[in-house]
C-alpha cells in the first residue's frame, strides 16, 4: 500500500471548489475538488515535499511523474489541485470543528486553507502524485 503523507497547504484563493456538495459530472459517486492558488513563496515548502516523496516512491522516474500543482506562467503563483470521494470536514480560523448542517458556502475566490493526505500512484504507464 502506498504512503499517505499528510499535508496543509498555505492560505490561497479557491478555484471551482466542490466541498459543499460533490460533483457528479464525470463520476456518478460524486468528488469533492478544488483547486488552490497560493503565492510562489508561500508554496515552496509544500512542493517540496511532495517532490521528495516521488523521488522516495519513483527514484529517478520521479521527473516525469505527474504533480498535483502547476505554476500559472501569467501570475506566478503555484495551483494546487486537490480531490478526494470523501466529504471534506470544515474547520474555523481557530482550527474548531463546524458542526455539519452550518459549513459556510465556498465560492471561487474563497479564501482558504486545504487539509488532507497524498499518496504516490501508478498505474500502468502513469504514475504521480
Amino acid at each position: 500500500m502506498a504512503k499517505k503523507n499528510l499535508f496543509t497547504t498555505p492560505k490561497g484563493v479557491a478555484q471551482y471548489p466542490w466541498l459543499n456538495i460533490a460533483d457528479t459530472q464525470y463520476d456518478a459517486a460524486g468528488k469533492y475538488k478544488s483547486n488552490l492558488r497560493v503565492k510562489a513563496a508561500e508554496a515552496q515548502e509544500l512542493m517540496a515535499q511532495i517532490k521528495d516523496a516521488a523521488k522516495e516512491e519513483f527514484g529517478d522516474k520521479a521527473k516525469t511523474a505527474r504533480m498535483p500543482f502547476k505554476t500559472d506562467e501569467e501570475t506566478g503563483e503555484v495551483v494546487f489541485t486537490s480531490s478526494s470521494k470523501f466529504q471534506p470536514k470544515f474547520v474555523d480560523s481557530t482550527g474548531k470543528l463546524i458542526p455539519e448542517g452550518k459549513e459556510p458556502q465556498i465560492f471561487g475566490g474563497s479564501q482558504l486553507k486545504l487539509a488532507g493526505s497524498f499518496y504516490c500512484y501508478s498505474n500502468g504507464p502513469n504514475h504521480g502524485v
